[in-house]
């Protein structure tokens, strides 16, 4: 019901960057969250019991509703990738994306159930060790380095077998790297899923027919570097309240390597934008990084593109060498970045579609970024962003705070795409004058505009309009132009423009509604 500071509910960090100073508001991403990061959280959110269960938007009751939270203003995801160790009480011990970069949509933010007090645990350490972990893929085969994980566990006590998947409650990386060695496979998890979620899950169909239990565990929990399923913690064996979606998913690693954990693809253009055509960019644990074009292949530039959020490649080559500047990144954003040549080849076999298929290889010490690789992508969906509100807005110099639902100040929107569920909210540059009184009845209700203005003619700038320390407080940009309303209809109705960094901000339209 939107209500803050509760024991149950939507996950909304606050996380400062101590370098720059900028905070971001926004969801953690449930990419590779565990029970490590479900405690941690708890307690720093004023539950020092930790974490009693934790999920996500799409599957808990408990979660904000996506209009209200595309309402406030906040960013969609703060945190992607958030992977920390047992007992951490600072952010500066976990790795996770650069703050706000991420692949994830509303339904993956994080929703936890916190204790309000320290307790005992309800689940137990048993008697009991696995006699086999095996893999079953999209095809019923047993045995491969991916698929849904089955597990025959014995109770040393009773002697009895259960065979069975593992549910994904609590279910995190320390679990996953364990159990793929159990299954043969001395270089941990590559990445773990779920039956609903990942291609290498085997049919529901198949796995009934099987005869094995639905769940041999559920609420499992372990130390790092377990070996033992004495060390870790669990339900009784078959003791679960999963259905067949969340049973676990691994893909694992055949050999122990260091395998490069890519966790978003974007394409940069010059001014440091994402875009459509631009240079490649992987974001990974160890930071951005670039790809070398020479060895790239069709199918893998096919990969790269599905892998930021598009349809299809329409090009590839030397971003040095495209035609319009523009499309590629320019020194200052890798400097800015901190981008370094990472990789020589992003190695996927043909027929390949994710980027699990593909076994990347390091780039050498003597790659220059001169040999970054370009890509031109497309897709029919990418671009299906609408109005989801807009409103007007002041900022209060002294309290830092932003106030909204004015009949003047500056324009405030908030615009949403379906297809990648990215949420944007910002500036609109100026428009027209035949546009204003539309767009005024659209963000005040008011009938018509009396006058507009650029946002830094407002006299009192601060007070009446959004200034200038909150825009810079807050990394606020234009995001888009040339808007144009109907009359008296809904915001989705509303056309625009997205921005492409060419806009100031101190431009952006202020306007008086009556």
């Amino acid at each position: 019901n939107g209500t803050a500071g509760t024991s149950r509910g939507t996950l909304v960090v606050d996380v400062r960057n101590t370098t720059t100073g900028y905070t971001t508001t926004g969801m953690v991403c449930d990419d590779y969250f565990g029970s490590n990061e479900a405690d941690g959280l708890c307690r720093m959110a004023g539950f020092p019991g930790g974490a009693r269960n934790f999920s996500n938007n799409r599957r808990s009751p408990y979660a904000v509703p996506r209009e209200m939270y595309n309402s406030s203003g906040a960013s969609l995801f703060a945190l992607d990738n958030l992977r920390c160790p047992v007992n951490w009480s600072s952010l500066s011990e976990c790795t996770a994306n650069p703050v706000g970069s991420h692949n994830c949509n509303f339904d993956e933010g994080v929703v936890l159930i916190c204790r309000e007090e320290e307790e005992e645990e309800e689940d137990e350490t048993f008697d009991a060790f696995v006699n086999v972990a095996f893999l079953v893929n999209s095809n019923g085969t047993a045995g491969t380095s991916r698929g849904t994980l089955v597990v025959d566990v014995r109770n040393t006590t009773t002697g009895y077998t259960t065979t069975g998947m593992v549910c994904d409650d609590y279910f995190g990386k320390t679990e996953a790297d364990g159990l793929c060695r159990m299954a043969g496979f001395p270089g941990g998890a590559r990445e773990f899923s779920n039956n609903r979620r990942s291609p290498y899950a085997v049919p529901r169909e198949m796995y009934n027919s099987s005869g094995a239990s639905l769940f041999a565990l559920d609420n499992l929990r372990c130390p790092g570097n377990w070996s033992s399923l004495s060390e870790c913690t669990a339900n009784p064996i078959e003791s679960h309240n999963c259905n067949f979606n969340e049973g676990v998913v691994l893909i694992c690693r055949d050999e122990e390597d260091i395998s490069l954990q890519i966790s978003s693809v974007q394409l940069y253009s010059y001014r440091g934008n994402t875009s459509s055509n631009g240079t490649v960019v992987l974001l990974t644990e160890e930071g951005a990084g670039l790809i070398a074009a020479e060895s790239i292949s069709r199918t893998e530039a096919e990969v790269l593109c599905r892998a930021a959020g598009y349809d299809r490649n329409l090009a590839y080559g030397l971003a040095r060498n495209t035609t319009d500047w523009r499309d590629q990144m320019s020194c200052d954003e890798m400097i800015r970045m901190n981008s370094t040549m990472l990789l020589d080849d992003i190695g996927c076999p043909e027929g390949a579609t994710d980027l699990s298929d593909c076994t990347p290889t390091r780039a050498s010490d003597r790659r220059s970024a001169d040999s970054a690789l370009w890509l031109s992508c497309g897709s029919s969906r990418r671009n299906e962003w609408v109005l989801s509100n807009l409103t007007m807005a002041r900022s209060d110099p002294e309290s830092g705070e932003l106030y909204t639902g004015y009949r003047y100040g500056t324009l405030w929107a908030t615009i949403s795409n379906d297809y990648t569920g990215e949420v944007r909210t910002g500036l609109v540059a100026r428009g027209p004058r035949a546009t204003r009184d539309n767009v005024c009845h659209m963000a005040s209700g008011q009938r018509g505009c009396s006058y507009d203005k650029a946002n830094k003619s407002v006299k009192t700038w601060g007070y009446i309009s959004v200034s200038c320390g909150y825009i810079l407080d807050h990394s606020v940009d234009v995001i888009i132009h040339s808007l144009e309303c109907p009359r008296g209809g809904p915001s989705n109705g509303c056309t625009f423009e997205l921005a492409t960094g060419d806009y100031a901000r101190e431009d952006a339209w202020w306007m008086y509604c009556n």
